[in-house]
């Protein structure tokens, strides 16, 4: 089994989420406690958080971009199957 180790978010700002028409996934960070492990397999997409402050104080959030590396890597015939017995 192939792991990889990731970092969870919030649940996105209902305000914010609402008035952008569910565009806008704004989430807070909550540092190394927010650490799992899960099977490689589980990864349906790749993005950056990227830092912003929406209620112009000092509290930072971040918002969600999903980078199109994957589905770039994709469309353009590269595909890497990771065997079962990984």
């Amino acid at each position: 089994m192939t792991l990889a180790m990731i970092y969870l978010y919030s649940e996105p700002d209902k305000t914010l989420l609402e008035a952008s028409y569910g565009t806008l996934r704004s989430l807070s960070y909550h540092g190394d406690q927010s650490i799992a492990v899960i099977d490689v397999k589980m990864i349906e997409a790749v993005v950056a958080m990227v830092p912003h402050f929406p209620y112009g104080d000092n509290i930072q959030r971040y918002f969600v971009v999903e980078k199109p590396g994957l589905a770039v890597a994709h469309l353009g015939g590269i595909t890497e199957t990771v065997p079962d017995d990984e």
